[in-house]
């Protein structure tokens, strides 16, 4: 059971830093855009 939680957990934390990423690369091109 721990495995599976650590599992989900683990996927969450790569979801969350993923959209970070990208949430990043759309921020600095539309600066670019704009700019």
């Amino acid at each position: 059971a721990s495995v599976v939680t650590q599992r989900s957990h683990f996927l969450s934390w790569v979801k969350l830093s993923w959209l970070h990423f990208y949430l990043q690369i759309i921020h600095h091109r539309r600066h670019k855009v704009c700019c």
